[in-house]
């Protein structure tokens, strides 16, 4: 079966799999089992997989960067602390910043050590995540850690980070063991929460957060308060299927009871919490300072005793080792390797350490020096990046970073038919030249490096780049539309009415359409193959299309003709709700052809504003079936599982113009009891009697106040689907609805509870005798034809990354086509949002 999804953007991990967390395998077959699992279920089948984004499974050359820090890299160890103080927000999207150790941290105990030998699983199951490498991964956290501030920082953002891949880890088993489609829902969108830290699912702080003080360590007395457990929570698994040790219950046993206080006992980790650092070594003094490779240097210092080997740092801040000639415990002699580069220099004394599940060997701390190596290193030659075919006269800008600082730098051209030039840089070690090809075919770029005061030889590096004809310009950008369910906007020459005239919501995701047009070159038709960038802020966004929202490559094939129907007749950016705020923010979106040789670029500016408007408050009330045979999807309360009741409210979201940050539940369930009017909420009037005691239940909670509504929504919840009245408002409480579990349905009674009454059509809707500010509604084309509820502009489902061609109005009873929000009910809803709240 064909892979429908790519969870993780294929160039985030490195072309080498030793650089995942993920284990390569499981992680393929994680792939096509969640593929399976959401086609064969329609529950599933919409599901937004392309928000599963376990983004510290990936970071990049994670795991490279902890093997290489433990070996004592000073660079690594910058590298690694910067890696992993981007997962409390700036790799791991988050609104909530970084957690302390969230754990019994008194455990902790010096002097009477736990040995915690932990088993990776209890079944035979295939791990998505290498437990031995999130071991070095930790380890390396700690061995990195200056001070205990920094460390709890870091051990933060990686717990949260964990609380994800443990809800993708449970997803995968319920793919495996054929889950049922409501319980993989379920634990679908409580993944996407956990890797997500989406805000509602924890609190926005927290000790020691906020200027709160920080804890002593090691600790005295135990922990200062009690901190929160993070995310939703899975449901549990069927008892047949056993359960997989948790990441998080590993990282707080192995963390806690083993690895800080076993590092600790041998002199590894931040300043603070070593009391005794007397084995460390010290370098004070190298000579002679300045040297070629091939050379031997005499380090002088303390402790060197157990030296094993003289590492430097290579041209790409890796770690090349040598052998010394020579030890004592004052004076090391050692010949510099031909890789090594300027840079630190350090002693490898060799500690082995048992862990939970391993034995690492790791570097003694100590106090590295310096080196100047006189060999040049080019770091850097060629055309600006990815250029390898440029049309003529276009600009080339060619650069070099070379080092040291002082050597000598020649750069030549070469141009198709031979003809060579020195290009006059002037030998500086950072530096660019610009010039336009006037010739067709291969050129040729040549750099040579020289030291200027060592004889350490020469570097040298060429590049080559195509030139060819400027090619026909075969397309443009047609009109750019903004949506965030409904839009009022047209494709042609002279739209009939002012496009995008619904002026954007703050706090709700938005799709940019970019709509292409082809143009046929002189001499026949031209495909124009074509993705982009939108960036603004500083924040570059790139196309969903093909569901693959996180993928750099997505393309669509530019139309002669686009049309709004067709959903990839345009790309389409997601901006995110956490970016959509703020007034005249300049959005530029730049598009080009992805064919070889082809350097046509397409750029417009477009201004956004997205306006505050109130939140439409919910709250969900799960109403419980009554009788003791089995519900089927029901939870253990014999109501709508919460997770699922969530989803299904923020997907009906989707249509209302509210952002999705205001849905609370009310404790408990509301017990429908056997043999009542409510009971029979699908038939002989049971669904009018049982919105009305949601109300009455609604009523006691928040009282009648005198302007005729409440404070908030409330939305009754039922297990069944299918039934006569699916849902309903209940009158005179305009602020309660009952919905069965459909998204459509939910939408509709929710817009009844802010005032908005139905569109009239043939399905038999009536205009009921309510009070409501739009008790009845008609959709009139522009000649004041009614439409029979038919959409007159194109919807844009953003879950499914989908134009809504054909629809009719949600407020509608129309069952012959797909309900969505037309542009007028959208428009009303927000004017009384606006008015109400």
């Amino acid at each position: 079966m064909e892979q429908d999804f790519q969870p993780i953007p294929p160039d985030s991990c490195g072309p080498r799999p030793a650089q995942w967390l993920f284990d390569p395998k499981a992680f393929a077959l994680f792939v096509t089992t969640v593929s399976k699992a959401r086609a064969s279920s329609e529950t599933c089948s919409d599901l937004p997989v392309a928000e599963l984004r376990p983004r510290i499974a990936c970071a990049p050359a994670l795991l490279e960067q902890a093997h290489a820090a433990l070996d004592g890299n000073p660079t690594a160890a910058r590298k690694l602390r910067f890696t992993l103080a981007k997962f409390d927000g700036a790799t791991i999207p988050t609104a909530i910043g970084v957690w302390a150790l969230t754990t019994d941290i008194g455990a902790i105990k010096l002097s009477k050590r736990k040995r915690m030998r932990l088993s990776k699983a209890q079944s035979s199951l295939p791990l998505l995540v290498s437990f031995e490498a999130l071991e070095t991964v930790l380890a390396a956290t700690v061995y990195v850690s200056r001070t205990r501030r920094e460390l709890a920082t870091y051990l933060g953002g990686l717990r949260l980070a964990l609380q994800g891949l443990d809800e993708m880890q449970h997803l995968f088993v319920l793919a495996l063991n054929c889950g049922g489609g409501d319980q993989f829902a379920t634990a679908f969108d409580t993944a996407v929460h956990a890797l997500s830290f989406e805000p509602g699912g924890l609190p926005m702080s927290y000790p020691p957060l906020g200027g709160a003080p920080w804890f002593d360590w090691p600790p005295q007395s135990g922990l200062p308060g009690e901190f929160p457990t993070p995310g939703l929570g899975s449901q549990p698994l069927p008892t047949e299927i056993p359960r997989l040790t948790r990441l998080t219950d590993y990282f707080e046993r192995c963390l806690t009871n083993n690895l800080i206080p076993e590092m600790h006992r041998r002199g590894i980790g931040f300043v603070d919490l070593i009391t005794n650092r007397s084995g460390a070594y010290q370098i004070t003094d190298i000579t002679p300072e300045a040297v070629c490779p091939r050379t031997r240097i005499t380090i002088d210092g303390n402790n060197f005793n157990g030296a094993a080997e003289v590492r430097f740092v290579d041209a790409s801040g890796g770690t090349v080792s040598a052998v010394p000639v020579s030890v004592t415990d004052s004076q090391i002699v050692v010949e510099v390797p031909l890789d090594a580069r300027s840079g630190p220099i350090w002693i490898h004394v060799p500690i082995s350490m048992t862990l939970c599940l391993t034995t690492l060997t790791m570097t003694r701390p100590g106090t590295p020096g310096e080196i100047e190596i006189g060999a040049p290193v080019i770091h850097h030659f060629g055309p600006q990046s990815g250029l390898d075919c440029i049309a003529m006269f276009s600009s080339v800008d060619l650069s070099w970073v070379v080092s040291p600082a002082d050597v000598e730098v020649t750069v030549f051209i070469v141009d198709p038919i031979g003809n060579r030039r020195e290009v006059e840089t002037a030998g500086p070690a950072r530096g660019n030249f610009v010039f336009l090809p006037d010739q067709v075919g291969p050129w040729t770029f040549e750099i040579f490096a020289n030291h200027s005061t060592l004889p350490c030889g020469v570097e040298a590096q060429s590049r080559t780049l195509n030139v060819a004809l400027r090619e026909h310009a075969n397309f443009t950008i047609a009109a750019i539309e903004h949506t965030q369910a409904i839009q009022v906007f047209s494709l042609e020459d002279s739209p009939p009415e002012p496009n995008n005239a619904i002026p954007l919501t703050a706090g709700m995701d938005t799709v940019l359409r970019v709509y292409l047009r082809a143009h046929p070159s002189p001499t026949g038709p031209s495909v124009a193959r074509c993705t982009g960038t939108v960036t603004m802020n500083g924040n570059t966004y790139f196309p969903m299309n093909d569901d693959e929202r996180l993928a750099v490559n997505s393309f669509i094939i530019a139309s002669e003709e686009p049309s709004r129907d067709n959903t990839n007749d345009s790309l389409n950016f997601l901006i995110p709700a956490a970016d959509a705020m703020g007034a005249a923010n300049e959005a530029v979106v730049e598009i080009f052809n992805t064919q070889t040789c082809r350097t046509i670029t397409r750029a417009q500016t477009e201004i956004l504003t997205w306006l505050d408007r109130p939140v439409l408050p919910v709250t969900i009330r799960r109403i419980a079936e009554s009788g003791a045979d089995p519900v089927d999807g029901a939870g253990p309360d014999r109501a709508v599982i919460p997770a699922e009741a969530l989803r299904l409210v923020r997907d009906a979201f989707r249509m209302l113009p509210s952002p999705r940050t205001n849905i609370v539940f009310h404790p408990g369930v509301f017990q429908l009891n056997a043999a009542t009017a409510e009971d029979n909420y699908c038939r002989e009037g049971g669904h009018y009697q049982l919105a009305l005691s949601v109300a009455a239940e609604h009523n006691d909670n928040e009282g009648y106040p005198p302007t005729g509504h409440h404070t908030r929504s409330w939305l009754g919840l039922f297990m069944g689907t299918g039934c006569g009245v699916p849902g309903m408002m209940a009158w005179p409480a305009t602020s309660t609805c009952i919905s069965e579990r459909n998204r459509v349905t939910i939408a509709h009674e929710l817009l009844h509870t802010i005032g908005l009454g139905h569109t009239k059509t043939t399905a038999g809707e009536d205009c009921e005798a309510v009070f409501q500010p739009v008790a009845c509604h008609f959709i009139r084309d522009a000649d004041g034809n009614d439409t029979n509820g038919t959409l007159l502009h194109v919807g844009f489902d953003i879950d499914g990354n989908s134009a809504i061609p054909v629809a009719a109005d949600i407020q509608s009873y129309r069952t012959d086509v797909r309900l969505w929000t037309s542009a007028q009910h959208y428009l009303l809803a927000r004017d009384l949002l606006d008015t109400r709240y």
